[in-house]
């Protein structure tokens, strides 16, 4: 039996990435709203705290 291909691959974000993840976080809660708007600032807020403070969490992209 043949070894399958995982569907996808994740790497932690890259600097090149986090405008793209701001897009696509600020389209999602347009989407599917939450208790408060959230706005570009709030997502960038949150990525830079992941990055001073990993233990909060951290931020994944699909690689493939």
């Amino acid at each position: 039996m043949k070894k399958q291909k995982p569907a996808a691959t994740w790497r932690a974000i890259r600097d090149a990435d986090v405008d793209a993840v701001v897009a696509l976080s600020v389209r999602l809660y347009e989407e599917d709203p939450g208790t408060r708007p959230i706005q570009a600032k709030d997502v960038r807020k949150t990525l830079r705290a992941f990055r001073q403070q990993p233990v909060r969490g951290r931020c994944v992209v699909a690689a493939s």
